[in-house]
């Protein structure tokens, strides 16, 4: 998951651009811009400089489809069997709720009860 969208990448490029390539100010203008009250929720003045060079080279800040196979047991369908599962017998422990959604692979059951925990 990204923690900037588009949208927070283009504001900082922009005003990056408009403030004479100072990533120093555009930081300080995203900030204003949000209305945050600290630094740290902001980008960093190298991410800002990297989506800055992204977008020179690509015309876009968003990032590169990964290689490889996709992930496939975060699927809405999944969220949605697990998130039932855990409203009909919330007290069920989950090496029993694997089995019975998963079957034997509990690796991925323990892989979706974790990023579920973490919404």
């Amino acid at each position: 998951m990204e923690r900037f969208i588009g949208a927070d990448r283009a504001f900082c490029v922009r005003e990056f651009y408009q403030n004479n390539n100072s990533a120093t100010v555009a930081r300080r203008k995203f900030r204003e811009h949000k209305g945050l009250h600290n630094f740290d929720d902001t980008p960093a003045l190298q991410t800002i400089k990297n989506w800055v060079a992204k977008f020179e080279e690509t015309g876009s800040t968003l990032d590169k489809p990964r290689l490889g196979r996709p992930r496939t047991s975060r699927t809405e369908q999944n969220i949605d069997t697990v998130a039932q599962s855990i409203r009909k017998i919330p007290t069920q422990s989950t090496r029993k709720r694997s089995s019975a959604i998963c079957g034997h692979d509990r690796g991925a059951f323990h892989t979706k009860i974790a990023k579920l925990s973490r919404l």
